[in-house]
């Protein structure tokens, strides 16, 4: 399961904190915990079976981002021999974890903490006066460790001056009061991270050897503490109620990225795209840890909450106080919705499916085959334009279940496990409601089962793939050890999560790195816009394996070939084509493009990244892309209908 945000959005913590909660005891892992977990990892994991030089050399890089994320205690030399280590060096490190002996990284650990006092040195002779002026959070994000003590001071001072530029818009009696609570909150994080004894300091070390293990082996891949582990499954499996906004953590606030339509924030209309919160019920944020923070914001449903957000006009920075009523977040966007568009004697329906869900009331492929049968009831059914944009993934089960309402019997996808078996996902049941003309519509958002229902629909040229040049590139498959626990039975050595499989469909293909390709490119919001998976940090190669169209069941055990070869004995799906009508369809959209002053007024914003707020505007006003597809469909029908006259 695959959330986009997840992927494209930024979430840096602040002064040198780490994503461990410091408050809280590090877990009891001893030296051969750590190495018993790792292997743990290792034996599930899709392609790396153990660790070696390579996998030593980038958990050593993610152990420094870890403990320095903002490189800010650290300098350049006392990193190098692990960011650019000699061969030797890492051959020992390998030796040493196979000795369950982590003295490289206790060593670095230790470097870490000997650098505290230097920071607070350096800290103690910065003044808030003359601070650099218009510094950029990206600016700061980019710089790599200081060289000597003048670099770190400046690089501390722009932090401070971005501060400082949030902390100006507090009351003037707030704001030392704010500057003193930004001092402490990063010396406590310190002392924390000191620990109260060499045998905590171990366990931390252990700790987040096992954070950076996890993920040098790809981006997926995680281990989490205790505290985090219920943290997830409390998200996951209970309702979480708030403002409905994902949000970024600059260090001068939060920022809202994006409104999430149906939740409280949007039906309340007055928290915009590019606010940013600065205080929650009158108590300010700014340098308060992101989890905290959000926390604050999130509370009993029907509860009021009160955010302070400073919000820019005209260039000019405005401070305003924001009520909402909290209620249960991401109501309409985790689910789908459904519309019909009149053409000719009948109508075209808009499907937009916004992920792949399931629970014991019902499913996404249940709801949109009783939308679609709903529509062909009403209306005489020519076209159906399925909407997976933003559609970050969910279920696999149910991208079979939905690829299904447009196909007969036959294999839909396949998961090469980490043993290497390949084991293919059939639809065995005659549930196909809709033959005719189908159009998906993705963008770069499009991720995991979409992507999966996209290609598979492809494959069997069922449909006719449109909007954004790819889509995101996921085609892994993750399992984790407490997916199916309680936040009360979590394992108190941790738990993780891990990419065990890689996904393919019906022609071998994965979407891994290089996404499902548009047959016809009409650019949307992300149209320059880098996201995807090709992007995170270790992904996995992209391969393929043999088609799949003709199935010889090899993966099943010969007691159940039977049962499954006599339910494909009728209505298996064949290939079909629609590289016909797409020279002719690909000019008319292009040109209508050309022709469409509005289009081009909204391909200009996208031109400059810094007027992403208007180019969303006017893609809020008239979802340009959905038209442009919506046309495409027209056509495409009229296509469809003169061929099969002719017949």
């Amino acid at each position: 399961m695959t959330k986009i945000f997840s992927k494209t959005l930024l979430t840096l913590l602040l002064l040198g904190s780490c994503n461990i909660d410091a408050a809280l005891p590090p877990p009891k892992l001893t030296a051969h915990d750590t190495y018993e977990k790792t292997e743990e990892i290792l034996k599930v994991h899709a392609k790396y079976k153990k660790v070696d030089k390579m996998i030593i050399g980038r958990a050593f890089k993610i152990f420094i981002d870890k403990i320095d994320p903002l490189k800010v205690y650290l300098f350049e030399d006392e990193v190098d021999k692990y960011v650019n280590p000699t061969d030797k060096f890492l051959s020992t490190a390998t030796e040493d974890y196979e000795h369950q002996n982590f003295t490289f990284f206790s060593a670095l650990y230790g470097s870490f903490l000997k650098s505290i006092d230097r920071r607070n040195a350096i800290e103690a002779k910065i003044s808030y006066e003359n601070l650099p002026e218009a510094v950029e959070f990206k600016t700061i994000e980019e710089m790599g460790h200081p060289k000597n003590e003048k670099e770190c001071m400046e690089k501390l001072r722009m932090i401070r001056a971005l501060q400082q530029d949030s902390i100006a818009l507090l009351d003037t009696e707030k704001q030392e009061h704010q500057r003193a609570f930004i001092e402490k909150k990063r010396k406590n994080r310190e002392k924390e991270l000191i620990t109260e004894s060499n045998l905590e300091r171990t366990r931390m070390v252990h700790t987040f050897f096992l954070k950076s293990i996890a993920e040098s082996l790809d981006s997926h891949t995680t281990y989490f503490t205790p505290h985090e582990a219920k943290q997830f499954l409390v998200h996951i499996q209970q309702r979480l109620f708030g403002i409905g906004a994902l949000l970024r953590d600059t260090m001068d606030g939060l920022s809202i990225v994006k409104v999430l339509k149906g939740g409280p924030a949007f039906k309340n209309k007055s928290l915009k795209k590019g606010d940013k919160i600065i205080g929650v019920n009158g108590n300010s944020i700014i340098g308060m840890d992101m989890t905290e923070a959000v926390d604050l914001i999130r509370g009993p449903k029907r509860s009021k909450v009160t955010l302070s957000v400073v919000r820019t006009v005209e260039k000019v920075k405005k401070t305003i106080n924001i009520d909402i009523i909290r209620d249960e977040i991401i109501v309409e966007e985790s689910r789908y919705s459904a519309k019909t568009e009149p053409y000719g004697d009948g109508v075209i329906a808009h499907l937009h499916l916004h992920s792949f869900y399931g629970d014991q009331k019902t499913s996404s492929s249940k709801d949109l085959r009783r939308e679609i049968l709903e529509i062909q009831k009403k209306h005489k059914l020519k076209g159906v334009i399925l909407d997976l944009r933003n559609n970050g993934g969910g279920f696999l089960e149910e991208a079979i279940n939905t690829s299904s309402l447009f196909i007969n019997k036959g294999v839909v996808a396949a998961i090469r496990m980490h043993t290497g078996d390949v084991r293919r996902l059939r639809n065995l049941n005659n549930n196909k409601i809709w033959d005719g003309p189908l159009v998906v519509l993705i963008n770069k958002g499009s991720a995991s089962a979409s992507e999966i229902v996209t290609l598979a629909l492809a494959d069997y040229g069922r449909a006719i793939v449109c909007g954004s040049k790819q889509t995101y590139g996921k085609g892994t498959h993750q399992s984790g050890s407490f997916f199916a626990s309680s936040p009360e039975n979590v394992n108190q050595k941790g738990e993780y999560k891990v990419t065990g499989g890689v996904y393919y469909t019906v022609g071998g293909k994965t979407p891994q790195l290089t996404g499902v390709p548009s047959d016809i490119v009409i650019p949307g919001i992300y149209h320059k816009t880098e996201i995807g998976e090709s992007l995170t940090k270790y992904p996995l190669e992209n391969d393929s394996i043999s088609p799949l169209f003709e199935d010889d069941l090899a993966d099943l055990h010969p007691l159940y070939r039977y049962k499954v070869k006599k339910a494909l004995q009728s209505n298996v799906q064949k290939q079909e084509s629609v590289d016909e009508y797409l020279p002719i369809l690909q000019k008319s959209s292009q040109d209508r493009i050309e022709l469409n002053k509005d289009y081009q007024n909204f391909l200009k914003a996208l031109d400059n990244p810094s007027d992403v707020s208007y180019s969303e505007e006017l893609f809020t006003q008239e979802d340009l892309q959905l038209t442009e597809c919506m046309n495409i469909m027209k056509e495409f029908i009229e296509l469809h209908n003169k061929k099969h006259k002719k017949k």
